[in-house]
């Protein structure tokens, strides 16, 4: 009984750490909205936001950028470095 419950919660483990963030993969665009085209300057402070392409952004505004020029197909995946 105690090998099926220390496999269970092993198997529960994984299966929370396999799966993204399906909410922050999916805000990237309400995230976004405000935002209504690029930017050709954006500020240097560091507020890092890490893009499901791996890709650790500086802060929103840069994030932002690279989200539009993907024309959407780039999410937030969490709002720290990658």
């Amino acid at each position: 009984m105690k090998i099926t419950g220390v496999l269970l919660l092993f198997s529960l483990a994984l299966f929370c750490i396999s799966v993204p963030a399906t909410d922050a993969l999916q805000a990237a665009s309400v995230y976004c909205r405000d935002q209504k085209g690029l930017r050709d300057m954006c500020s240097m402070e560091y507020v890092p936001h890490c893009g499901s392409d791996g890709v650790t952004y500086p802060n929103k505004c840069t994030f932002c950028n690279a989200f539009l020029r993907s024309r959407g197909g780039l999410g937030l995946r969490s709002l720290n470095a990658c």
